[in-house]
């Protein structure tokens, strides 16, 4: 026996693990350091014990099923000084977790709202539930198949981070999520398999290889409440149960080797609604808000009903409650009213879910390779004065809460957030009003904080009385978009982040709310053009597509533009997820609609980017007639552009732009 291997084996007897889980490991290394060269072993079987012994530590393995029991294994005491190990961090983050039920009891009541308004909105949530909106995302499957064909990428916002969308493709199936269902399609358009679950409705997936993952909403667990209200001290009096649950996110791994008869391998189900997905490599993370019942008298809540919960069937179909001892919460949040949930898992673990749980909310998620970031406003008589910004760790799907920190103003999206170097960058509007003269004014902020949220460098203020439309972080450069009757572009040099320094402004007509990077000397503006109103503004006037050259920081230039028809609108303007980009054809475009008296236009807009000749070549014949009033989705695959609509899949030739195939689709829902 090799003596690494041998020597392995006598460290490994000093573990106290499942004896069949010990072999395994052996011999998987014996059969896997045949092939290696002698110069690989001890770094291989050193790597085998560090993954044992993380293993051990970990104790997040459900041995019950493998028909061990946990309470078998000495792992309280590692367990223990890892918890204790994350309680420092916390601290030291200056991040607080509640000593028990009663002190979150008593933190609800301080921080709870007392207007009547306020108390109505909580019964109303409480007994008929809230419709919440569910989020664009992005188009398209960053993981290959091993298909030989050019297909549709993910317009992510970070590279090698995914984002959860309703269509998604490996270039060799289609899957799309509509109608409350999944559809497969292979690429000539024949169905293979529909998901149809009756108790939840599907809103985004992810692929990954032979797994679907799908993230569903389940509106039907709340319940009619009877409360009244006391018109004398406008308090809410319980007289029946306010709920028996709460709504649900539902995420399900489907194993696809049989891609005619999905098998579902995995069910989790956290408590909130959904917000978002991001998934890095095999690591699927994602995150749910749920409100808290908040009353004048919290003691009418049972605890179960403060508490959130969540279930995961590689460890029970039970429901296994957050103690509020999991539950953190940051002194410098003032929106304590929503319980956030932040999870992850790995795709190739059987350990169960982790997640991190805390009072706050964010709707604007930044997410690195490496870390989570939320953003929450801050309301203060209906103003956002400011916003809190937690950070989250991700490894391995593990998430761990690390710090918040507040900045001055709001953030536009997304976009307005990112991280370089470890560096957290963030460009924010900041609204004032001026109550005695009915004024209001504004100023926009970039803020550079460390990795421990510490400030490290500002620019106060770009320009006065303008708003932030859109923000691109390109590694060293930002680039900021503000407007009030012209758009000025600013360039900003942040290779120093203790001295971020602005180096070019460009001032057009009109405005791009969305700034998409061609290449790295040209940067692509989607917005309006503007004309002058009655009241002496400007409204919007059409859509524009802008090219930037950008090649000089301190000389930025809109080298060549293209006007849409008016009538036309597309939701690109608001969400990145509906463009479509072949770069390697130099096509670019994005659904579009338009109403009209005796008709309704709906497609694909498509260009040609010619740089060469300094123009957007206009590509018109695929927006035809439609009865259904809402966006379609647009891929491609090898030689063909697949337009997605709620009734319907279409087939056109990315050549000539001509239809090939129709096949409809259930729209019963």
């Amino acid at each position: 026996m090799n003596k690494n291997v041998e020597n392995y084996k006598k460290a490994v007897e000093q573990i106290h693990v499942d004896q069949d889980l010990k072999e395994k490991v052996l011999n998987e290394t014996k059969e896997k350091s045949k092939s290696r060269k002698p110069i690989y072993y001890l770094s291989y079987a050193m790597s085998i014990a560090v993954i044992i012994i993380a293993i051990v530590v970990g104790a997040k393995i459900d041995f019950s099923s493998k028909g061990v029991n946990k309470s078998d294994l000495d792992i309280n005491e590692n367990t223990e000084i890892i918890e204790e190990n994350k309680e420092e961090q916390l601290a030291k983050a200056n991040i607080k977790r509640f000593s028990s039920i009663e002190e979150l009891r008593e933190f609800l009541k301080e921080n709870s709202k007392s207007t009547y308004f306020d108390k109505f909105n909580s019964v109303i949530n409480a007994s008929e539930g809230v419709l919440y909106s569910i989020p664009e995302a992005n188009v398209e499957s960053s993981y290959d198949t091993n298909s030989s064909l050019d297909y549709s990428r993910t317009n992510n916002q970070v590279e090698s981070v995914d984002e959860a969308d309703i269509v998604k493709t490996d270039g060799k199936y289609i899957y799309y999520c509509q109608n409350s269902r999944v559809y497969i399609l292979d690429n000539d358009l024949n169905l293979k398999a529909e998901i149809n679950d009756d108790d939840s409705n599907p809103v985004q997936i992810f692929v990954n290889g032979k797994r679907l993952i799908v993230f569903e909403h389940n509106f039907s667990l709340r319940t009619t409440a009877s409360v009244e209200i006391d018109d004398t001290s406008q308090d809410v009096i319980r007289t029946d149960d306010i709920r028996n649950d709460r709504v649900k996110t539902i995420v399900k791994v489907y194993d696809l080797d049989d891609i005619e008869s999905p098998k579902l391998k995995r069910k989790i189900s956290v408590d909130g609604s959904y917000v978002d997905a991001r998934m890095i490599d095999d690591n699927i993370y994602f995150v749910t808000t749920d409100g808290v019942n908040l009353y004048k008298d919290i003691s009418l809540l049972d605890d179960d009903e403060i508490l959130p919960c969540y279930t995961d069937s590689f460890i029970s179909d039970e429901n296994i409650t957050i103690d509020a001892t999991k539950i953190a919460y940051f002194d410098n949040n003032n929106s304590n009213y929503n319980y956030s949930i932040v999870a992850g898992f790995n795709l190739n673990s059987d350990e169960d879910v982790n997640v991190e749980t805390f009072l706050g909310f964010g709707s604007n998620l930044y997410v690195s390779t490496e870390n989570l970031y939320m953003v929450s406003p801050n309301y203060d008589n209906w103003e956002v004065k400011d916003s809190t910004i937690y950070k989250f760790s991700l490894k391995d799907g593990d998430v761990f809460a690390t710090g918040s920190v507040n900045v001055e103003g709001t953030v536009n999206n997304q976009f307005s957030i990112d991280e370089y170097e470890g560096n957290l960058r963030i460009a924010t509007t900041i609204y004032n009003y001026d109550m005695e003269n009915y004024e209001s004014n504004y100023k926009t902020r970039l803020t550079i904080f460390d990795e421990n949220l510490e400030k490290i460098g500002e620019i106060e203020n770009l320009i006065e009385d303008e708003i932030i439309y859109s923000v691109r972080f390109i590694d060293k450069v930002g680039y900021i978009v503000t407007f009030e009757e012209v758009d000025p572009l600013w360039v900003i040099d942040l290779s120093n982040p203790r001295e971020p320094i602005v180096r070019g402004e460009l001032e057009i007509p009109g405005y791009s709310s969305y700034l998409h990077p061609w290449d790295e000397n040209h940067i692509i503006g989607i917005g309006y053009n503007v004309k002058s109103n009655k009241n002496g503004g400007v409204t919007n006037d059409g859509m524009k597509l802008s090219m930037f050259d950008v090649s000089d920081l301190d000389n930025p230039k809109e080298i060549f533009n293209i006007s849409l028809d008016s009538k036309l609108y597309s939701g690109v303007t608001n969400s990145h997820h509906l463009l479509f980009i072949n770069k390697a054809k130099n096509l670019l475009g994005f659904p579009v609609s338009a109403y009209m008296k005796d008709k309704h236009l709906e497609g694909l807009i498509l260009y040609r980017v010619d740089l060469e000749n300094n123009k957007f070549e206009e590509i018109n014949n695929m927006v035809s007639n439609s009865d259904f009033y809402g966006f379609s989705r647009f891929i491609y695959i090898g030689d063909y552009i697949y337009g997605l609509y709620y009734d319907k899949i279409k087939k056109y030739d990315i050549n000539s732009f001509e239809e090939i195939k129709e096949v409809s689709i259930s729209n019963e829902n």
